[in-house]
């Protein structure tokens, strides 16, 4: 869900008008201070679903699950966790490419 809406931002940027780029250079910054920091706290989620992968996985056949299927889920889980920092960091990216150019077309 996260990617879709990433690409439609991604697509109404691309499309944007001139105009656009004439906010300020501060309200450019703290949507970059804001996508770093989003992409920061999902590496963080990634990395804690891959610390707690194998008491999740023990978790989950306490509950009824085999093996295979509880490792495949948590597997699964952290598959698209790492989609969700991708998606973040060309966020950030796009942020910072942004902020390039309202700066380019300050006076």
């Amino acid at each position: 869900m996260r990617l879709l809406v990433l690409i439609i931002a991604t697509m109404c940027l691309a499309s944007c008008q001139p105009e656009v780029f004439s906010e300020p250079v501060t309200e450019q910054e703290n949507r970059v201070k804001k996508a770093a920091l989003e992409f920061k706290i999902e590496k963080a989620r990634l990395q804690s679903l891959k610390d707690n992968l194998h008491i999740r996985i023990e978790e989950n056949v306490k509950l009824g699950m085999d093996d295979e299927k509880a490792s495949a889920v948590e597997k699964a889980l952290i598959q698209v966790q790492e989609t969700v920092v991708k998606a973040s960091e060309l966020h950030m990216i796009q942020q910072r490419e942004v902020l390039a150019l309202v700066k380019s077309s300050q006076p």
